[in-house]
């Protein structure tokens, strides 16, 4: 983690290049405005947005990664390759503020320091969103709507950690799941291994699926003695 400061009247930060460029765990300085990552022709920039409205940032060929800072009113425009939007707080997407990202592919919604409601529906004019991720932790609750059917065969749960088991919820919505007749199913890949090799449990108690008639569940641990217990 760190700060990027020091940058005077500096109000844009480029990138360019073909390697991954990781500064999502750094603070911008507020006054960053502009992130420009289109010259960038490979790899991707993972990068945290600051918390000014008028922050945008463009992508490049690569898969980015953006994590909210505001509610925007600048278009932000992914581009090219596989991109992720990282919503942090439920009031950072709106019906309105939804409309300006733009190439997305793929959504985290994060809860483990309040509760989360993302509902793909209103990212839905200009992003196709075939992947979902949901990190919870802690006395939050994660919601995620309005998941395609393609979303719902790719959730990922990196981290289900209630504090009170059973009473902090993850919710999947999946669109149209209530029709009469609709088969729906949920494919959830679960972090049962953390990067780092060791176990992680993962407690489901409080998983919510209105409407959903299948749900498959798959851990990523390879070996007994690292990979954490489902419950």
């Amino acid at each position: 983690t760190g700060t990027i400061t020091d940058l005077g009247t500096t109000t844009k930060l480029t990138t360019t290049g073909t390697a991954v460029i990781d500064i999502d765990q750094v603070d911008l300085a507020n006054n960053i405005l502009t992130v420009d990552a289109s010259a960038m022709t490979a790899g991707g920039l993972k990068v945290a947005a600051g918390n000014d409205a008028s922050f945008s940032f463009t992508g490049g060929a690569g898969d980015d990664q953006l994590s909210t800072g505001a509610v925007v009113t600048k278009v932000t425009d992914a581009g090219a390759g596989t991109d992720t939007l990282v919503v942090t707080d439920t009031t950072h997407i709106t019906a309105t503020s939804g409309k300006l990202y733009k190439n997305f592919e793929k959504v985290t919604a994060v809860a483990t320091a309040s509760n989360i409601i993302v509902d793909l529906d209103q990212l839905a004019t200009n992003n196709t969103i075939a992947a979902v991720t949901i990190n919870q932790a802690g006395a939050f609750d994660a919601t995620v709507s309005n998941l395609s059917a393609t979303a719902a065969a790719n959730v990922t749960i990196m981290n289900a950690a209630p504090t009170t088991a059973g009473t902090d919820i993850i919710t999947i919505g999946v669109k149209g799941a209530n029709t009469a007749l609709q088969i729906d199913t949920v494919k959830a890949a679960l972090t049962t291994t953390k990067s780092d090799g060791t176990a992680q449990a993962i407690n489901l108690t409080g998983l919510t699926l209105a409407g959903v008639e299948k749900l498959e569940l798959t851990g990523n641990g390879t070996a007994a003695a690292t990979t954490g217990a489902v419950t």
